[in-house]
């Protein structure tokens, strides 16, 4: 005799209704995990979030902070009177900022000597970056007179001592006619 599989062993193969494990299908409500009822009839997993996902929600906020203080540190320095003693410290820390962009767009360096094209392609390269940064008048001979190196920072430093002598600051104007002289002579 042959044995054959009785309707018992077929009705043992089928998930109960009653009890789900991790074997059986997905498609069985019984199967389904039990969320938690919220009001409204809505239902959360009862699951954590990955902590890569929870890195990433983080970082995202921390973006969007720094962006809403930068932007309302900005909003603040645009919005501050010129008058008062808090006026100054603000100044101060826009010339900082100036500076570094300024310095971030890589200005080129002038050694001096050379022909009198790369002269004047130096001052019109870093008056162009004055331009596109908008640096104050009163700082531009500091930021232009830090990119001389060499011949042309000593040159600088000489002709400053005795053209400028106890003026004070000097514009971007007297410090430009200056290098032109020095480097356009004849």
């Amino acid at each position: 005799g042959k044995k054959r599989a009785g309707p018992s062993s077929e009705a043992h193969r089928e998930p109960s209704s009653t009890h789900s494990d991790a074997h059986t299908p997905r498609g069985d409500s019984a199967s389904e995990p039990q969320y938690a009822q919220l009001g409204g009839g809505a239902q959360t997993p009862p699951r954590q979030t990955p902590l890569v996902d929870q890195q990433n929600i983080l970082l995202t906020t921390l973006q969007t902070l720094t962006t809403l203080v930068q932007s309302m540190v900005g909003n603040q320095r645009s919005n501050a009177s010129p008058s008062g003693d808090t006026s100054a410290p603000v100044r101060e820390k826009a010339t900082a900022v100036s500076y570094q962009q300024f310095m971030a767009m890589q200005p080129p360096i002038f050694l001096g000597g050379g022909s009198h094209d790369k002269a004047k392609d130096w001052i019109e390269e870093v008056e162009c970056i004055f331009g596109l940064l908008k640096v104050p008048e009163e700082d531009r001979v500091n930021y232009g007179s830090y990119l001389l190196k060499g011949d042309a920072k000593n040159c600088w430093q000489s002709t400053s001592e005795i053209r400028f002598a106890g003026q004070g600051s000097i514009s971007w104007k007297r410090f430009r006619d200056s290098f032109f002289s020095t480097y356009f002579s004849v």
